[in-house]
């Protein structure tokens, strides 16, 4: 809709950093509008999108009033220096700097001001995560989804790969929980997997 000047958008913006204090380029964040009031607040389906530039810094213009949930990923996997060092990545993290769905803070937004909303992460191990469909006539065009549990029910995707020939590899994969999500070649859902990413590679199967 077209901007009003009764009802002015909010540009959220600020920085991403990691626990160095180093700028972490490449980190998409996600916002998702809060609904509802005490036990029947949720987070929208539809969210809110922008990725933090070379600087770590994100803007997300033309946010309406209300309260919203940041989800913070993306992994930006860090290149171990030394083949026997593990590689780290930055897990899904929720603002204002937990990556406990449950501690979630919501940002309120306010007609026509900016608002600043900082992160501040903390790089994990990163591990592989293979497995394979467990289903014997899997649809061409099939993929597989790496999803996580977000603040008040939303499910931010992270990333997905095809199922060539039922197997699925993802990699750079930082601590965390996740979903396993099968779609089939018309983007249906159909299998769901919930499970655990620690510091070690791990297998899965859907």
């Amino acid at each position: 809709p077209p901007r009003s000047t009764l009802f002015p958008y909010t540009t959220l913006f600020r920085s991403v950093t990691d626990t160095r204090g180093n700028p972490v380029p490449g980190m998409r964040v996600l916002a998702y509008r809060v609904i509802g009031v005490g036990a029947a607040r949720h987070a929208a389906a539809a969210f809110n999108y922008a990725v933090t530039d070379d600087r770590g810094e994100y803007r997300m213009p033309a946010l309406a009033a209300g309260s919203w949930v940041l989800t913070f990923t993306g992994w930006t996997t860090q290149t171990a220096p030394l083949p026997s060092v593990m590689p780290e990545a930055f897990p899904t993290t929720y603002f204002p700097g937990t990556t406990d769905p449950a501690r979630a803070a919501a940002v309120s937004v306010e007609p026509g001001k900016e608002v600043r909303a900082d992160a501040v992460l903390a790089p994990v191990a990163a591990v592989q995560v293979k497995g394979e469909v467990l289903l014997p006539n899997l649809s061409a065009g099939s993929f597989v989804a790496l999803n996580t549990a977000g603040p008040l029910g939303s499910e931010p995707s992270i990333v997905r790969t095809p199922a060539n020939g039922n197997g699925f590899i993802f990699t750079g994969v930082p601590e965390g929980h996740y979903i396993l999500i099968l779609t089939d070649d018309q983007n249906r859902r159909t299998a769901r997997r919930a499970f655990d990413v620690g510091s070690s590679d791990v297998t899965v199967n859907i």
